[in-house]
Order: C-alpha cells, then sequence, then structure tokens
C-alpha cells in the first residue's frame, strides 16, 4: 500500500489512501472487504493511528468526500476524528 506523508512548519499531512479510505474505517477491525493482505493492514492501522493521534497529523481521507481532513484523537477507548 502507498500512502502519503508531507512535512511542512512543524505539520504532517498524512493520506491514507485505502489503507483507511473513510473516518468510518477508523475502528482497527474495520477493513475494506476487497483488501488482500487484512492483516497487514490491520498491523499497519495498529501503528499509525496512535502516531496520528500523538503527533497531532492532519489526516487526509480522499474517499471520504464531504469532510475528507480531520485530526484523530482518543476518548474512552474509542477513536475519534475532529473535522478541521
Amino acid at each position: 500500500m502507498q500512502t502519503v506523508c508531507l512535512k511542512r512548519a512543524g505539520e504532517t499531512l498524512y493520506g491514507f489512501a485505502d489503507l483507511i479510505p473513510t473516518r468510518a474505517h477508523l475502528p482497527y477491525p474495520w477493513i475494506m472487504g476487497y483488501d488482500l493482505f487484512p492483516t497487514e493492514t490491520l498491523e499497519a492501522k495498529k501503528k499509525l493511528i496512535p502516531k496520528a493521534i500523538e503527533e497531532n497529523w492532519i489526516c487526509l481521507f480522499y474517499h471520504d468526500f464531504a469532510e475528507p481532513l480531520c485530526r484523530l484523537t482518543e476518548k474512552e477507548g474509542k477513536i475519534q476524528s475532529i473535522v478541521i
């Protein structure tokens, strides 16, 4: 899977591509049905999502046409998006 990470002026914009196509796919087990390597996708999500939260990335979900940009947070064990 190819994703995009852009850094400038202390900010990071991360495009999750089809790894996490929409904000609805943020929960770890929500993986696209056509994914040929779901266990690898799950492991990548478990690494990238906490890093995005910790480093306050601007996250791009380009399939989420209504609100493609957000930041992530975790509240009560659930990953949530904050639209920017």
